[in-house]
């Protein structure tokens, strides 16, 4: 009997520390559950801002974009898609670091593409694109969605017969030297008189 005995209470240890482990499994699981949701799945954040000019006749809504981070805004980024939607922007401006320089690219991509078939998109770089070591085929996916990249130019273009100047540089990451290069290169491309815009992520001269 006392052998029996044992035996039981060696099962019933090995029994308990079998329930632990689910038990602390279950815990780090739900954990990362929170963590994974909290950085691939991020808040809208939407402010609205009204600017007067007498360059401009008329209305122009403008929908300008930063930070995503290839963070997921609902399937198929519906929720940040069908929020830029309703708002009827003319055009869309995209202020750096869309893509991040460590989750995946793809739910930027979709915000990209969807948005580039609807509406004339202009994009400048952030400091994490920079980051990623993969500039060069983030600004060459980017242009093969037809999204016009501003690099220390600008771009002229007819929204409700205004003509309005779009300019932009990349970001501060790119080194001050070159940075202060595209800030010249705007000064002596933009055209006096027009309504002009200018786009950087870090604007820091």
């Amino acid at each position: 009997m006392k052998r029996v005995y044992n035996y039981y209470k060696i099962r019933g240890i090995e029994n308990k520390f079998f329930i632990g482990c689910i038990i602390v499994f279950l815990i780090i699981s739900f954990l990362l559950y929170k963590l994974h949701y909290k950085i691939f799945n991020h808040n809208l954040k939407l402010m609205f801002y009204e600017v007067s000019t007498e360059k401009i006749w008329g209305n122009v809504r403008v929908a300008f974009l930063s930070d995503l981070h290839s963070c997921h805004y609902g399937k198929d980024q519906q929720e940040l898609l069908q929020a830029i939607y309703q708002q009827k922007p003319d055009i869309i401006l995209l202020g750096g670091d869309i893509v991040d320089d460590i989750l995946p690219r793809e739910p930027a991509e979709i915000v990209l593409r969807e948005l580039a078939n609807r509406y004339p998109c202009f994009y400048v770089s952030g400091n994490h694109e920079y980051r990623s070591g993969e500039i060069s085929k983030i600004k060459k996916i980017i242009s093969e969605y037809n999204i016009t990249i501003l690099e220390g130019n600008c771009s002229k273009l007819e929204i409700n017969n205004n003509l309005i100047s779009i300019c932009g540089v990349d970001d501060y990451e790119i080194g001050e030297r070159e940075y202060k290069k595209q800030l010249e290169k705007i000064e002596r491309e933009k055209i006096d008189g027009l309504y002009t815009i200018f786009l950087a992520h870090r604007p820091e001269w």
